[in-house]
């Protein structure tokens, strides 16, 4: 009889603690981004060769997707409840739902960003030139589904930085 009552007792704890485990929140991620470590960036440009330190810098961080000059990889996009939570980083392109390149073609700077997914997503565009300390604002952009989209510079760029991910129109900054 008290065997019995133990395992009822215990069966009563049991089930009143699943409400509370199921409404607790989702343990935080302690997940680091995927980094590029310290590195050189050295690059030719119209006969002009580049070169400047970067310290480690984050491929995607708090939203954000940072491409440096000859790079190429994909970024996972998180939607809940129809709005972008998370971007991630890929190292295949082809798997992400973007696939990211900056490039140098015939003298010009060209970003071309692929989006696999079935809505138009809209992105605040930052660069960095070389001689020049930090990003600045160049404009917004709307990456089309299912067909490249590019944007190209007569001048060299160092890195890109793209925020704000929304399906809602123009992003605002």
């Amino acid at each position: 009889m008290i065997r019995g009552l133990a395992v009822s007792i215990l069966s009563l704890v049991f089930i009143l603690s699943l409400p509370a485990a199921q409404n607790a929140p989702p343990p935080a991620s302690t997940e680091e981004p995927v980094s590029r470590q310290p590195f050189t960036l050295k690059f030719k440009f119209r006969d002009h060769e580049y070169t400047d330190p970067f310290d480690k810098t984050p491929y995607v961080a708090d939203n954000c997707i940072y491409v440096f000059a000859n790079e190429h990889f994909g970024v996972h996009v998180k939607v809940v409840d129809g709005e972008v939570s998370q971007l991630s980083y890929e190292k295949d392109p082809s798997k992400g739902e973007l696939d990211v390149e900056l490039t140098i073609k015939k003298s010009i700077m060209v970003m071309t960003i692929l989006n696999r997914m079935d809505r138009t997503l809209y992105m605040d565009l930052f660069m960095r030139v070389p001689n020049k300390p930090g990003l600045f604002e160049v404009n917004k952009v709307d990456l089309q589904t299912k067909r490249p989209n590019v944007e190209f510079w007569p001048y060299p760029v160092e890195e890109i930085a793209l925020k704000t991910p929304s399906f809602r129109g123009k992003p605002a900054h």
